[in-house]
């Protein structure tokens, strides 16, 4: 699997997935810490659950989009997946390394981004932004990432990189209105793009020593977790067996 990975890297060169994972956090931190340094009013809380609820309900599900549907649009553009056929690679390895490189690129994102924003914030406004705190909230931002990658992988395979987009901007508006509000208090569950935004929230509650408040909301906390893994197991189950035996078409016009 790890020549597997290896091979996924060296096919990014010099394409937009790089700059994706190695610019926008430069740019989205960067833009976050121009504005927040004239801000003196703004808590570290307030700092935290904005720029989490922000990342995790728009960027993660556009960026999910972007990422697998860019990395399905290259092995179409190289005809890569007649290689596969022709040459009997294994095709189970070569769809998990697609998953596990998804994940990886978006986990390098996150965490590039938090450091840039609690370094930033801390070097320039000495709003001592507890660096730890917001890692480990990317950390579990990935997780509730699970189930989205595998289903936005799916989606790229059999529709193309356009349908991968069209369904991350889908899922940015239905994760801002049901994972950041009131409305999607008794049905988050069965929208996996609320999972972020979600499982973001869950190291800061855990830190504040609330007894009562953890107690009631340890139900939530669990099944979040439950959901994410689960649910991102079994779409990418699904969408292995589905590869392995499917006859590929070429999206090359996507």
């Amino acid at each position: 699997m790890i020549s597997f990975l290896e091979v996924e890297w060296l096919k990014t060169r010099r394409s937009l997935i790089r700059w994706i994972v190695f610019l926008s956090p430069i740019i989205i931190s960067g833009c976050a810490v121009s504005y927040l340094i004239y801000r003196k009013d703004i808590s570290n809380y307030t700092i935290y659950q904005s720029f989490f609820s922000i990342w995790s309900a728009c960027i993660i599900p556009i960026g999910v989009g972007i990422i697998t549907g860019y990395l399905i649009y290259e092995e179409n553009l190289s005809n890569s997946f007649n290689i596969i056929l022709s040459n009997g690679i294994n095709r189970k390895k070569f769809y998990l390394a697609k998953f596990l490189f998804s994940i990886i690129a978006q986990a390098v994102c996150a965490f590039l981004a938090v450091i840039i924003l609690c370094l930033g914030m801390n070097v320039l406004n000495s709003n001592n932004l507890d660096i730890a705190l917001f890692l480990k909230a990317s950390l579990f931002s990935i997780i509730g990432t699970l189930p989205i990658m595998a289903i936005h992988l799916i989606i790229s395979f059999i529709f193309g990189m356009g349908a991968s987009i069209g369904a991350g901007i889908c899922g940015f508006l239905v994760a801002t209105f049901i994972g950041t509000t009131s409305i999607g208090d008794n049905i988050w569950m069965f929208v996996p793009w609320s999972y972020p935004v979600k499982m973001s929230m869950i190291p800061y509650i855990l830190q504040m020593n609330n007894t009562e408040l953890l107690a009631q909301m340890q139900s939530q906390i669990n099944l979040l977790f439950l959901l994410s893994i689960i649910l991102g197991v079994i779409f990418l189950i699904v969408g292995v067996i589905w590869y392995n035996n499917c006859e590929i078409r070429d999206n090359r016009g996507d």
